[in-house]
C-alpha cells in the first residue's frame, strides 16, 4: 500500500508521486466489488470512507490497464485528484516488477526526477524490449476463466522463461485444477511449495486438490500443520470444515465451521457455509441435497473440460474484441506444446 499513502500524503509535502498500481481503498464500503483482501479487511480499522483525496505537485500513475482491480482504482483516484496515466499493458498489479525485470525502472524514476520523462517516448520503449516472463503469466492470468488451455500455454512459457519460480508454479497448478488434470495440479503445487521454503498460501491449495481428490486423511494432516503454525487463521478451519463436509460429517464441519467464522466473522464466505452445514445438520432432506450438491461440485472439473472443449474458440474472439476496444492487441500463442503432462510423476 506504499502507492496508497504517497497519493494521500503527498500533497504535504507539495512532491511529485510516483504511484506504482495505487489502490485507492481497500474498504469494501468505499470500494464495492474489491475482493482481493476480504480476509485481511476485517481486521483494519478504516478512517477515509468520507476523505477525500489532496491534489499533491504532481501524480503520475502506472498501472495495467487490462487489469480490472486496479483500473477502477486508477479511476477513482481521478475523481479526486488530476493524474498522469501510464497505462502498462499485460504488467499486472506489480509493474514495479515488470520495469525491473525489462531493466528499466531506474532510468524512469531518474527521468521523472530529473524532469525529463516523456510518455510517448516511454511507450515506445517499452514496447520494443523484450517481453519478460511476467507478461506471459499475466495474458494467462487475464484468460484462464474463459481459455484455460490457451491460458495454460502462457503459462509454461512464463515458466520456462524463469525455471523454478514459486508463483508461476502456482498458477500452473491452478490451471490444471480448472481443466480437470489434478495429478498435474499436486505436482506442480508441491514444487512451489519446496521452491518457496515454506508457502502456507500453496500448502493451502495443495489441501483444496487433496479435497478434490479424495485424500481426505492426508487433507486434514496437511491443515493441521498449517493450524499449528498459525491458529489465528480462519481460513485453515475452514479447509477443515470442507473436509469433514465432504466426507459427510457434519458434526465436525460446523464445530470448525463456527472457529472460522469467530476468526473472520466479516467474510461472507464463511458463515454462508456454515449456515448451510448448520442448515444440513437439522433438516435429512436438505442434508441430502447438500451432499447432493458437494458431490457436484467436485465433479465440476469434468464440466470444466466439457466447457474447455465447446467454449474455447467463442471466449477467445470475445477476448480479442475486448482488447480491440480498450486498444491493445492480442498477442500470439506462445509455440509450445500445449500437451498435458500426462505421464509426469507426481511429486
Amino acid at each position: 500500500m506504499g502507492a496508497y499513502a504517497a497519493i494521500r500524503y503527498g500533497n504535504v509535502l507539495d512532491a511529485i508521486v510516483i504511484a506504482m498500481s495505487p489502490q485507492y481503498s481497500i474498504n469494501p464500503s468505499v470500494m464495492p466489488g474489491e475482493t482481493r483482501w476480504l480476509r485481511e479487511a476485517h481486521r483494519i480499522f478504516f478512517t477515509e470512507e468520507e476523505s477525500v483525496i489532496k491534489n499533491p505537485h504532481k501524480t503520475i500513475v502506472f498501472y495495467d490497464p487490462l487489469q480490472y482491480s486496479d483500473a477502477r482504482h486508477v479511476d477513482r483516484i481521478a475523481k479526486d485528484i488530476d493524474i498522469c496515466r501510464v497505462p502498462i499493458p499485460y504488467s499486472g498489479h506489480f509493474v514495479a516488477a515488470y520495469l525491473s525485470d525489462i531493466g528499466i525502472i531506474s532510468k524512469t524514476l531518474l527521468d521523472i526526477i530529473n524532469f525529463k520523462f516523456n510518455i510517448n517516448e516511454f511507450m515506445e520503449e517499452i514496447h520494443s524490449i523484450e517481453k519478460p516472463a511476467r507478461y506471459y503469466s499475466e495474458i494467462s492470468h487475464s484468460i484462464m476463466k474463459v481459455d484455460p488451455y490457451t491460458a495454460l500455454s502462457f503459462a509454461q512459457k512464463a515458466l520456462e522463461m524463469t525455471r523454478d519460480d514459486s508463483s508461476y508454479l502456482y498458477h500452473l497448478s491452478t490451471l490444471y485444477r480448472r481443466i480437470g488434470d489434478l495429478r498435474n495440479a499436486e505436482y506442480f503445487i508441491k514444487k512451489a511449495i519446496e521452491c518457496s521454503g515454506s508457502g502456507l498460501h500453496y500448502k493451502r491449495y495443495l489441501s483444496l486438490i487433496l479435497i478434490d481428490e479424495g485424500r481426505f486423511d492426508e487433507c486434514r494432516e496437511l491443515v493441521k500443520t498449517m493450524i499449528g503454525i498459525n491458529g489465528q487463521e480462519g481460513e485453515y478451519y475452514y479447509l477443515m470444515a470442507l473436509c469433514h463436509a465432504y466426507e459427510g460429517n457434519i458434526s465436525a464441519a460446523i464445530e470448525n465451521g463456527k472457529k472460522s467464522v469467530s476468526l473472520n466473522p466479516k467474510y461472507k464466505r464463511y458463515k454462508n457455509t456454515l449456515d448451510k452445514l448448520i442448515r444440513a445438520s437439522g433438516n435429512r432432506f436438505f442434508f441430502f441435497k447438500y451432499m447432493a450438491v458437494v458431490k457436484l461440485k467436485r465433479s465440476r472439473f469434468i464440466r470444466s473440460v466439457m466447457n474447455g472443449f465447446f467454449h474455447i474458440n467463442k471466449y477467445t474472439r470475445i477476448y480479442k474484441l475486448f482488447c480491440h476496444a480498450r486498444g491493445q492487441s492480442f498477442p500470439k500463442l506462445p509455440s509450445i506444446t500445449r500437451t498435458m503432462h500426462s505421464n509426469r510423476p507426481a511429486a
